[in-house]
Order: structure tokens, then sequence, then C-alpha cells
């Protein structure tokens, strides 16, 4: 791959953010379009005749928004990371917490 391509990605975004948010996030919008499309009732192959007879204003409109969503939501992603790591570490304490554990131990679980 081209090194001068790479830094200049980088430069534009934090390569922490490439790695845990934008590439996952890539990875999952593209595997829902890919299920959605394989589990519609429609032939597959019919749905690219259709996107071969758009014009190309649509088409690129099309993929501005859905690269713009990909990055809106891994920059979500991104910005929650620490909440969610502290979720799964145990140390975000959730309503109802206390009861549960509560109740847990009164029933000798």
């Amino acid at each position: 791959m081209n090194s001068k391509g790479i830094i200049s990605i980088t430069n534009i975004f934090e390569r922490n953010f490439l790695i845990n948010a934008l590439i996952p996030c890539f990875i999952f919008w593209t595997l829902i379009i890919i299920i959605t499309i394989l589990g519609c009732e429609q032939n597959p192959l019919r749905l690219i005749e259709v996107w071969d007879r758009q014009n190309g204003f649509l088409k690129i409109f099309q993929i501005i928004a859905s690269v713009t969503f990909i990055t809106l939501s891994a920059n979500i992603l991104f910005s929650q990371s620490g909440n969610i790591i502290r979720f799964y570490e145990g140390y975000w304490g959730f309503p109802g917490r206390v009861r549960a554990s509560q109740t847990l131990l009164t029933k000798g679980l």
C-alpha cells in the first residue's frame, strides 16, 4: 500500500479513531446492508440493476450520505468508548444495581 496515503489518512483521523471506531463501524454497517439485501424478497441482482439505472447525482448523494452516516456513528461510538469500557469492566453503576445485588444475596445465589 502507498505509505503516503496511509500517512495522510492518519493525519486526518486519529489512529485510535480509525482502528477502534471507523473500521468496525464500516464493517458493521456494510454487513447490515449485505444481510438486508440478501434477506429481502427481491432478487439481489435486481437491486444492483436499480442502482445502475439511477442518475449520477443520486448515486453520489447516496455514497456521500452513507459515508457521512458511517463517520457519524463511528464518532458517536468513539466519544462513548470510555463509558462503554467502564460499563463492561463493572465500574459504571446502573439503576437498580444495589437492589438487584441485595435480592441475589437474600436468595443465596
